[in-house]
């Protein structure tokens, strides 16, 4: 986990996060939805998704999509599975969450997106929460959108 920290060094946001995810894992693998104190989260609710696990066949929906995020975009996908997702980066969003899925340990991806005609760059943190701390039942989504300019993205 020590990488990890070393690729959130610069996003104190999503560094509290994973901290605060660490907290109330409690000694455990992974903490339960549960465990969590929405009044806690105050300051990443708008920037956060909730990502349910489905099985059989493998999917991934949103209990919860964060406003910020959802404004960015200009729809809201709570309810709705990831292939709903009107970005080019559902391929890249489901390799996301079937690794968190797979390892049971957060991980931390940067994507860079055009969304309504504005570029975007999203520092994100998915970390893993489970009902029995074996299988991975829900993902934890931070994300710290950057709009950012073009020119300056395609570095």
């Amino acid at each position: 986990m020590q990488d990890l920290e070393a690729q959130l060094r610069d996003l104190p946001e999503l560094q509290a996060l994973l901290r605060y995810w660490k907290v109330r894992r409690q000694g455990r693998a992974m903490p339960a939805r549960g465990d969590f104190d929405v009044v806690d989260m105050k300051p990443w609710l708008g920037n956060m998704n909730l990502v349910d696990v489905e099985r059989n066949p493998l999917d991934f929906r949103y209990r919860v999509f964060g406003t910020n995020v959802a404004n960015m975009l200009r729809k809201e996908l709570t309810g709705h599975t990831i292939d709903d997702n009107p970005l080019s980066l559902v391929a890249e969003l489901r390799a996301s969450y079937e690794r968190v899925v797979e390892t049971a340990a957060p991980f931390y991806q940067r994507i860079d997106f055009v969304a309504v005609s504005e570029f975007y760059r999203f520092h994100r943190l998915l970390l893993p929460l489970s009902d029995d701390d074996k299988a991975v039942t829900q993902v934890l989504v931070g994300n710290t959108p950057i709009k950012e300019e073009l020119a300056l993205c395609l570095e």
